[in-house]
């Protein structure tokens, strides 16, 4: 049971997280355009363009997620953009997160997360696969310990209306589905530094910004103990 001065200690601390993460977040603003779009063009839509990654960058990749691998605990904000254009609403939200993390030879880099929102008192499981099988896109190392890149999907949408027929006096409705799809993208960026691990992801929907997720932790014997 969370005694109810370290809960009100937890409470200010996400409080001044969240505006120490605001600053960052606020940089990208609002359904602004995804930088691979701009610079790739038409290209970006051509998902059976993916290439797979070299050797070295393999090794790169292997030698980070080992670094990553075991329990990691700390905090999270995520940011959603909301409402039209002209006028977009931000939507800002914190928790604690912990996870579990692991080398797997076929999927990459296996996350197991916790979310626990102490606002609305509430815990929710997330489950991660990195590169490994995943599309992935446009991956390039800042440095050893700092890589950026991006998954693309393209998803299909059903929109589904009613047609009224008339046969022998007889009336029925038949289904209509439509089907479009859009183009799924989550740049990721990842960052250890120290013993600290930085996991951000920046969401986008054909093309557009609409929000971005922050995890910043370090391993439970040296993270805030609530």
């Amino acid at each position: 049971m969370v005694k109810p001065a370290i809960a009100y200690l937890s409470a200010l601390l996400f409080s001044l997280f969240g505006l120490i993460y605001t600053s960052h977040a606020m940089a990208i603003e609002c359904y602004t355009p995804s930088p691979n779009l701009t610079s790739l063009g038409d290209d970006y839509y051509a998902l059976e363009k993916q290439k797979p990654l070299s050797d070295e960058i393999n090794d790169q990749v292997n030698a980070l997620f080992r670094a990553m691998a075991g329990k990691w605990k700390g905090d999270m904000q995520y940011l959603e953009c909301r409402g039209p254009d002209r006028a977009p609403r931000i939507i800002l939200r914190t928790a604690l997160v912990t996870v579990k993390a692991k080398l797997n030879s076929e999927l990459g880099l296996e996350m197991n997360a916790d979310k626990y929102d102490f606002e609305n008192r509430s815990k929710r499981p997330e489950n991660l696969t990195l590169v490994g099988k995943t599309p992935t896109f446009d991956l390039k190392f800042i440095s050893n310990g700092h890589v950026v890149f991006a998954e693309r999907y393209r998803r299909l949408n059903q929109v589904g209306k009613e047609k009224s027929t008339k046969k022998s006096s007889v009336k029925s409705v038949e289904s209509v589905k439509q089907k479009t799809s859009r183009i799924t993208e989550t740049i990721i960026e990842i960052e250890t530094n120290g013993g600290s691990l930085d996991f951000a992801r920046f969401y986008y929907t054909n093309g557009v910004y609409i929000g971005e997720e922050h995890w910043k932790m370090q391993p439970p014997s040296t993270a805030l103990r609530i």
